[in-house]
């Protein structure tokens, strides 16, 4: 009979060890921000948590039925899980993830007709990977390359997009010296 008391005892307290850190990492709950056009609901930690804050990071919080942003801290609760933001009509706009008031994971933005607008992701606040960046018809208009916040690479759609976006600015770059020529003539 002793046994079976301290298995209970031992399984509930084991329970109640990780319970509590459950509780703690995701006591959250979820906020509605109605606005004349769209309407944003995300999560925000429910309780006052310590943690370090980076002054170089910017941190996402909701106070006074507003989200906010600062360079470094922030006031009220930061935002900590789901973030979307949707118009009137239930078009999706931004979606997103945040932990600690830092965006973290996988950003997308959409066009008012649906179509894809970005993807961007985002490690403890800063960017990383690679992100996309879309023309209303769908075409990647650009790619750029990141790594802890820092640009690596930068591509202009494909190598023929390029290179014909180039010779556009060139004859264009032509047309207006031709044009700023002629007008000193007259």
């Amino acid at each position: 009979m002793k046994r079976i008391f301290l298995i209970i005892i031992l399984l509930f307290s084991v329970q109640m060890l990780f319970g509590q850190d459950y509780e703690s990492k995701y006591n959250t709950r979820i906020v509605m921000i109605n606005y004349p056009d769209s309407v944003i609901k995300a999560k925000i930690l429910n309780t006052q948590k310590d943690f370090k804050m980076d002054d170089e990071l910017m941190y996402y919080w909701y106070n006074d039925n507003k989200i906010g942003s600062n360079r470094g801290g922030f006031i009220g609760k930061p935002l900590h899980g789901t973030y979307i933001v949707c118009t009137n009509d239930g078009v999706l706009i931004k979606q997103g993830e945040f932990e600690n008031g830092l965006k973290t994971g996988k950003w997308k933005t959409w066009y008012l007709s649906g179509e894809l607008r970005s993807i961007e992701i985002y490690k403890s606040g800063l960017k990383n990977d690679i992100h996309y960046y879309y023309s209303e018809e769908g075409e990647i208009l650009k790619e750029i390359k990141f790594k802890n916040g820092k640009t690596v690479e930068l591509k202009e759609g494909s190598f023929l997009n390029s290179i014909f976006k180039k010779k556009e600015k060139e004859l264009s770059d032509d047309s207006i010296k031709t044009k700023i020529e002629e007008d000193k003539i007259d």
